[in-house]
């Protein structure tokens, strides 16, 4: 039975807390300020534990997004994804997406305090590598600070395996306390990737200045690499705004916001989806290596 027990961090102001589940592939399943939430619940934990069907943010792991395939030989060694949904989660169509089963991935808690929570997983056990066969550890840490949470991750390769590097996260915030149509969003500077009918990257990239558009005619699901090694992405109404800063470790990113949606979600990624299978914007660490990434959540 899956662990649904919570570590809570709270800023040292009050004014921020958030939820994580260590035994859920450490979920921050809620994200509350000045007591209102901020987390879009969707079909909420239990259905994000039983099926990945994602809600709050999580971490997508060890691939963010979709992939193409589901056998392919990457860094020495063959990957061989099964079909089944307990274990690797799907798309509508049964496209691998989103990496493995959040039940499957089970942190232990190393540090937990007022304001933060530290912790760390193992990749070693004959499931996790018959699914993803790289041994590595990865680190996780969140820090809350008056008004925003700040989260990192980090890849180890220090357990003698080269490792593919393809992981993500994906808010949900919501638009709270004012309608859709109500709301803008500011992108940065980037280049947008050209996606197929599979929502696959092509390899083609378009320049595209910063721009602001309209969530009451826009909606949102677009791939792009950043222009730059940090960058800031804004959504607005009136005097209520969200932003995410992408900090290092994550030059690529996913926006959704599908069309009557009541969240918007700034993605970050450390590659493109299915890089594990087209090599585009893929890092492998050699044994010995790290791969530090960060995002900062703020909300006013």
């Amino acid at each position: 039975m899956t662990d649904h027990a919570t570590v809570s961090a709270v800023s040292a102001d009050g004014s921020i807390r958030a939820e994580l589940v260590p035994g859920v592939n450490m979920i921050c399943c809620s994200l509350r300020i000045a007591g209102g939430e901020r987390l879009a619940q969707r079909t909420g934990l239990d259905a994000y534990a039983a099926q990945g069907s994602t809600m709050g943010i999580p971490l997508l792991y060890p691939w963010a997004n979709r992939l193409g395939a589901r056998q392919f030989r990457l860094a020495g060694k063959s990957v061989n994804l099964p079909t089944d949904p307990t274990r690797i989660h799907q798309d509508g169509e049964g496209t691998p997406l989103h990496g493995l089963a959040p039940s499957l991935m089970v942190w232990e808690v190393t540090e937990s305090g007022v304001a933060h929570a530290n912790a760390a997983l193992q990749w070693d056990s004959p499931e996790l590598l018959e699914l993803f066969p790289f041994a590595h550890r990865v680190f996780y840490e969140a820090e809350l600070e008056a008004g925003s949470l700040t989260v990192h991750a980090t890849v180890d390769a220090s357990l003698g395996d080269p490792v593919p590097v393809s992981f993500g996260f994906h808010p949900y915030l919501l638009l709270a306390g004012a309608p859709r149509s109500a709301w803008e969003v500011r992108l940065p500077r980037c280049r947008q990737l050209e996606l197929d009918a599979r929502m696959l990257p092509t390899g083609a990239r378009m320049e595209v200045d910063a721009s602001t558009a309209a969530l009451a005619t826009r909606a949102f699901d677009d791939a792009y690499e950043l222009a730059d090694a940090t960058a800031t992405f804004i959504a607005r109404a009136g005097d209520r705004r969200i932003t995410v800063e992408f900090l290092e470790g994550f030059p690529f990113a996913q926006v959704f916001s599908p069309p009557g949606a009541d969240f918007v979600c700034f993605e970050p990624m450390t590659a493109p989806a299915n890089a594990l299978i087209s090599g585009d914007g893929l890092i492998v660490l050699e044994p010995g290596q790290q791969h530090r990434a960060g995002f900062r959540v703020t909300l006013r």
